[in-house]
């Protein structure tokens, strides 16, 4: 079925050029609903799942797409993108035509999502929208899971990083969160007492909290100990073998360090600023696959350089144009689960990780794979380590290194959709 818009005849409307514009708007949104429920009703013998996230991209993002591509053909997927202002609904077949509303219209958003034929929703993100949607789950009156990618759940500093700061907070108390909240308070959040008792609903009515890694486990099971958790990592580790293939150093070559992403604050920015100034007479040399936010300063550049934004699929291929003797993992907060850990790990490079949150988890038992301790550690004693993984590459003999590596179950799509089998038996 094929839809046009005679845009011609919209341009000649004899309103004004805001009820033109409102005229358009309204026209596009009847299309693209129209679209999408045409396109549902196709597969009308599946159920439909909502998944709720947010615009921001990145790993959150790219779970979310090799989860609905998973479940193609066995499940409908309707996304709900949250953004400042609105919401985003689209289908997997048509990402790039989203119908909008804006977040005051409440009614419109269930009424739509009701003729959509949602049966079900699984949370990615809130960004701040716990109302609504707590309201759409009430209204539809559907079961929910939720994915845990960052630590909103426990705290509004998502990354559980002390305000202003790059470092973890170390989870003292309700004092120090209170403390911290006061001075810096994202989605207006006055207290976490109150801010936890608002996100237990979510927490202890959701079927399953599914966690990437045991750390994650961990880290809600002590606020929540009422939630049903799954421990289900993003990827499955098929391999029961580490296999580390380290590169050539001679004794004049300085050591070549790549960090992979975009180095944030939560990522480790200041952390690695403060390695290059301490570092200024070592044989190390800095390369981040990505770019520093905010930028690093041009006095640095002898001895950092930077790829600037890359595409997913270009990584390979940057790491083998780069040539890094090993990888750098800075941050101090507790990572989830990262997906730049899986193309270190990938790549067959040495690394170095900071022991939290699920670095230390999903490198358990790899040779050639420093980690540090102290999360706080000042920037001379990770100097010292940057210097002492070159000292043990001179050594190394260029033969692989293999260990002992856990092997995991892929919970995608399998496990994930055991929602169905209890679906048809409780129909039978």
């Amino acid at each position: 079925m094929r839809f046009h818009i005679n845009l011609k005849a919209i341009f000649r409307h004899p309103f004004n050029r805001n009820e033109r514009r409102l005229y358009r708007h309204d026209l596009i949104s009847a299309y693209r609903r129209k679209l999408i429920l045409t396109k549902l009703r196709r597969s009308s013998h599946l159920k439909t799942v909502l998944m709720v996230t947010n615009n921001w991209g990145g790993g959150t993002d790219r779970h979310l797409q090799e989860l609905t591509q998973s479940v193609i053909g066995m499940l409908n997927v309707v996304n709900l993108r949250i953004t400042d202002k609105e919401l985003q609904l689209t289908i997997p077949e048509e990402p790039d035509h989203p119908l909008e509303i804006a977040l005051s219209r409440r009614e419109e958003i269930i009424d739509t999502l009701r003729q959509f034929g949602v049966a079900r929703a699984h949370i990615h993100q809130f960004l701040g929208q716990e109302s609504l949607i707590r309201s759409i789950i009430a209204e539809l009156a559907i079961p929910f899971d939720l994915t845990v990618h960052d630590y909103y759940l426990i705290c509004p500093q998502m990354h559980l990083c002390m305000p202003n700061t790059d470092r973890y907070c170390g989870e003292h108390g309700e004092k120090q969160c209170d403390q911290c909240v006061s001075i810096n308070n994202p989605f207006g959040a006055f207290g976490i007492g109150m801010w936890r008792t608002q996100h237990a609903w979510f927490v202890e009515n959701a079927e399953r909290i599914i966690c990437p890694t045991r750390d994650v486990e961990d880290r809600i099971t002590k606020y929540y100990p009422r939630a049903k958790l799954v421990l289900a990592p993003h990827e499955a580790s098929t391999s029961d073998k580490w296999i580390v293939k380290p590169r050539r150093i001679s004794l004049g070559q300085p050591l070549r360090v790549a960090l992979i992403g975009h180095l944030v604050a939560h990522k480790g920015r200041e952390i690695v600023e403060a390695c290059l100034r301490q570092g200024t007479q070592t044989p190390i040399e800095l390369v981040l696959i990505g770019a520093a936010q905010p930028p690093m300063s041009a006095d640095l550049s002898v001895k950092f350089s930077q790829t600037g934004a890359y595409e997913e699929s270009e990584l390979t291929r940057l790491l083998e144009e780069l040539a890094p003797h090993v990888i750098w993992f800075p941050q101090s907060v507790p990572e989830t689960y990262s997906y730049t850990l899986t193309a270190a790990i990938d790549s067959g490079l040495p690394i170095v990780a900071t022991r939290i949150g699920a670095l230390p988890e999903r490198l358990d038992g790899r040779p050639l794979t420093w980690l540090v301790d102290d999360a706080d550690a000042p920037a001379y004693k990770r100097v010292a380590t940057l210097e002492s993984v070159r000292e043990r590459l001179l050594e190394v003999q260029l033969s692989p290194q293999t260990g002992t590596r856990e092997k995991t179950q892929s919970f995608y799509p399998a496990g994930y959709l055991s929602f169905l089998r209890v679906d048809s038996a409780t129909k039978k």
